[in-house]
């Protein structure tokens, strides 16, 4: 999995913490917030991403350059690649009518006439000093190319199949890695030497005019306005204000989650999208450029960034779209931090976690707006997955087996018995008298639990491959088994299973609902198994896990209602199945961490990611979206989302259900809490309403872009959300 920390690294703290949680227990319509929406595997190292009407380039560094159909944004598909020459590597990418750029390291920059898609080819290549070729931009007849240490070199492309250089521009060594040009001005991004401008109103003769070197190296330049956004490494994103090219100045910077890795960078509007490699696509509102501010995530990882309307493309071992026309985040409503939290279930009003070296823990989440550990057991292994009954719990404890562990008295619980298994105990499922033991490469163990304290090993089957994830229906069990597939196993009788199907599909999480098997591997499968024999698919749906070929990831789906909830080691997937045979990705929640389990209860989701159990908000049911107002059963007091959201003119609808009628008071607040602006303090009739704030706080002033929150009170609830004001 992405950023897993060593499971040898001792955290011993517990903390809690608290993030914009929704009203409790209250649903969220995922598909109105930031999310992504598809994507296509390419093998190889991509770098960058550009993108024009239905296609998008990749430059995909040895591997040369891909082209993707993306008229269908959720369907991306790789419709052709160019192969670059010898040691030369496709590092970035500009399109610029009917040709593409590459920048490609080695070989200086390939052109390619790209008029038909399914069959691009080499227009010209030209050679740049020492060919160091980083990063690419296109502005009239020229190509400015970010060329290593020897600067700046521009070529006329007039005729793009006879390039050539005609200048350069240097500076004190430091090694050149992107571009953009604005105007009369290209702007350079390098290691050591910060932000360089350029004037090229003479292409042929262009002079140096002004420079700012803040730390860190800067590998994304975009420029909108008088302001050059920098993707600089260990500091996120810096804004820069180059109204005066001579005297550029640092004004404003925000610190992303990465270490050193923010990467690309793209703006569009008053938003930045910052791709911070392994931690993903950050968005960021720059309406004031002294003060970006983070509005949303999606962590799938990638290098570069384009964006073509409301779709963000992603430079991400292919290419990954995300669907930012509201660009916020669903906010996580609470996390628990502990060492290396690897699977979990609910039972009652507790999550029983399987954390790795710490062994069991038990989290109090009666109130899952503010959940607590109370019960901890250090097993003699590397706890990874498991199951509950009857009040105790069964841990997959790596290398020692089966651990059994009475959990009777959550704030005690204790460890009344143990069986080693033949393999490496992954997950465990429970049916009965038995356990079923997804036992590693030893396939599956059948463990006899009648008496807990003296569990006994009385039957296996050795599948092949890898068992990582186990899941028992009545006397059929299901064990996902890797790039081996799924396996369907009768343990009618428990001492001696009995293959009875396999599934050639990569299988790493599995549920099961009646006839149909939910697997995780090549994104989410449905496979009707109602005759094992003859498995077969009803429907696939994409997912960016799949797409990162993120085999080493523990990978689970929970079926809750309509909806298949699949943590892929990105994020939480919400995936309606309400069609099997056209599941279709809903939305996602970000996590800091890695995804790898997922369970959903009492309207909550619980999730995973190595070293924190996270609490989020359930996906609202279809049917829940919108309410008849005819049907006054239906009726209950609820705050609905803002609509538009965000919204760019001066008006916004703000709607919210009354069971009865009754006295509200209805604010609008700013980011610390202050109000902006009263809106109703008064008794209104039940039913649907709506109430529409004209932009404007109590003093009748327009308000700043940023975001809001509107705050409702009524009796016996109190209800907030989050609007944003763009311009």
């Amino acid at each position: 999995m992405r950023r897993l920390g060593s499971p040898f690294v001792a955290i011993v703290s517990l903390i809690v913490a608290f993030l914009s949680p929704p009203a409790f227990g209250d649903c969220v319509d995922y598909g109105t917030y930031l999310k992504w929406i598809g994507g296509t595997h390419a093998p190889g190292t991509t770098y960058g991403v550009a993108v024009s009407g239905s296609y998008g380039l990749i430059a995909n560094g040895d591997l040369g350059v891909q082209v993707v159909d993306i008229s269908n944004p959720a369907s991306p598909s790789v419709v052709s690649t160019v192969a670059v020459p010898g040691n030369a590597h496709a590092l970035g990418v500009a399109i610029s009518g009917s040709h593409a750029y590459v920048a490609q390291g080695g070989l200086g920059l390939q052109i390619l006439d790209i008029s038909n898609p399914a069959s691009p080819s080499v227009a010209a290549t030209v050679s740049t000093s020492s060919n160091n070729a980083n990063g690419v931009a296109v502005s009239g007849s020229y190509a400015y190319v970010a060329n290593g240490y020897y600067g700046l070199q521009i070529i006329d492309v007039s005729n793009p199949n006879s390039p050539l250089v005609v200048s350069t521009a240097t500076w004190p060594a430091s090694s050149a890695n992107a571009v953009a040009v604005s105007g009369s001005l290209a702007f350079v991004g390098n290691d050591n030497a910060g932000l360089q401008i350029i004037d090229v109103s003479n292409p042929l003769s262009p002079v140096v005019v002004g420079s700012v070197v803040p730390a860190g190296i800067v590998h994304g330049v975009a420029i909108s306005g008088s302001y050059a956004y920098l993707a600089q490494g260990v500091r996120g994103l810096v804004v820069v204000d180059v109204s005066n090219p001579a005297s550029p100045a640092v004004i404003g910077n925000l610190d992303t989650p990465s270490s050193n890795d923010a990467y690309g960078i793209a703006v569009f509007g008053s938003h930045a999208f910052l791709s911070d490699r392994e931690f993903g696509l950050q968005v960021i509102n720059i309406s004031n450029p002294s003060s970006p501010a983070l509005l949303g995530t999606i962590g799938t990882p990638s290098r570069g960034v384009a964006v073509l309307g409301a779709n963000v493309y992603l430079a991400d071992s292919g290419i990954q779209v995300v669907d930012a026309t509201n660009p916020v985040s669903i906010s996580v409503v609470s996390v628990v931090n502990i060492l290396s939290s690897q699977g979990l279930v609910l039972s009652g009003s507790h999550a029983y976690v399987a954390d790795g070296l710490s062994g069991f823990r038990i989290v109090d989440v009666a109130n899952p707006e503010s959940p607590s550990l109370v019960g901890t057991v250090n097993t003699p292994g590397y706890a990874r997955g498991v199951a509950q009954s009857n009040l105790y719990a069964y841990i997959a404890d790596s290398g020692s087996g089966l651990q059994i562990i009475d959990a009777s008295n959550p704030s005690g619980p204790s460890l009344v018995g143990n069986v080693d298994t033949p393999g490496t105990a992954m997950d465990v499922a429970v049916w009965g008298n038995y356990v079923y033991v997804a036992d590693g490469t030893d396939g599956l163990t059948v463990v006899d639990i009648a008496t807990p304290a003296s569990p006994s090993v009385v039957g296996s089957l050795n599948t092949g491959g890898n068992a990582q994830d186990v899941v028992v229906s009545g006397t059929r069990v299901y064990l996902a088994v890797g790039p081996q597939g799924l396996k369907v196993i009768d343990v009618s009788q428990p001492s001696a299973p009995t293959l009875i199907g396999s599934v050639p599909t990569p299988s790493y999480g599995v549920a099961v609902r009646g006839t149909n098997a939910y697997v995780v591997g090549d994104g989410l499968q449905i496979i009707n198994v109602a005759n094992p024999a003859l498995p077969s698919i009803l429907g696939t749906v994409n997912l960016p896990g799949a797409a990162q070929n993120l085999i080493l990831a523990a990978l689970h789906v929970f079926l809750s209602s309509n909806y298949a909830y699949v943590a892929d080691g990105i994020a939480v997937h919400a995936v309606d199945i309400s069609n099997p045979a056209l599941p279709r990705v809903v939305g996602n929640v970000d996590t800091p961490g890695d995804p790898d389990d997922v369970y959903v209860s009492g309207g909550f989701v619980y999730t995973t990611t190595g070293n924190s159990v996270y609490v989020l908000p359930s996906a609202c049911p279809a049917a829940a979206t919108g309410v008849d107002p005819t049907d006054g059963a239906q009726l209950r007091n609820h705050l609905r989302q803002s609509r538009p959201n965000p919204f760019t003119g001066n008006t916004v609808d703000i709607p919210f259900s009354l069971a009865r009628g009754e006295h509200v008071v209805l604010r609008v607040l700013d980011a610390s809490g202050r109000q902006v602006r009263l809106l109703a303090d008064q008794v209104v009739t039940p039913g649907e309403q709506v109430v529409r704030w004209d932009g404007r706080n109590d003093r009748g002033q327009l308000v700043p872009a940023g975001v809001y929150v509107y705050d409702l009170k009524a009796a016996g609830m109190h209800e907030s959300r989050r609007l944003i004001r763009v311009r």
